[in-house]
């Protein structure tokens, strides 16, 4: 999480986010706020998922939980980010559309078979999340780098 935040507050800098980029600023605090949601589905769902294969209070709060992250997806991916920052966006809604399919295809299988089953627990606790936390992360590392060598000519 601290590189996370660190990383953006470098993104800022580079960016040049003054109060006369004001769409600048909302760009990188809606980004860090879904990077913010991501750790905490990451963190959250591990725990509801363990031992909940039939119980429907546990059943309903990761349904719950799988629903609030598809909108935080919706919400980043409905932001406008400045121009040199569209290429890290768009890369970002792909990820996002891999992560969303995977939300919907758990909640598919929870509500077809009112369980857990294995394949739900691996779509929410696998590869998407991690994919689109890491990704999002090395893009806006790319995006430093590349600013920064842009600097040095």
């Amino acid at each position: 999480m601290r590189k996370t935040v660190s990383l953006l507050l470098v993104l800022l800098l580079i960016v040049g986010c003054t109060n006369e980029n004001v769409p600048t600023k909302d760009y990188f605090v809606g980004t860090e706020e879904y990077l913010h949601e991501i750790n905490s589905f990451k963190k959250d769902i591990p725990e509801l998922v363990q031992n909940s294969e039939s119980d429907l209070s546990k059943i309903n709060l990761i349904q719950d939980r799988v629903e609030k992250m598809k909108e935080e997806i919706e919400f980043f991916n409905s932001l406008v980010p400045p121009e040199n920052l569209k290429r890290m966006h768009d890369v970002a809604i792909t990820y996002n559309i891999y992560f969303t399919q995977s939300l919907e295809y758990s909640l598919e299988e929870m509500k077809k078979e009112n369980l857990v089953s294995e394949r739900a627990k691996i779509l929410l606790i696998g590869r998407p999340i991690t994919n689109v936390q890491n990704n999002l992360t090395n893009h806006i590392k790319l995006f430093i780098l590349e600013e920064q060598i842009k600097d040095g000519e």
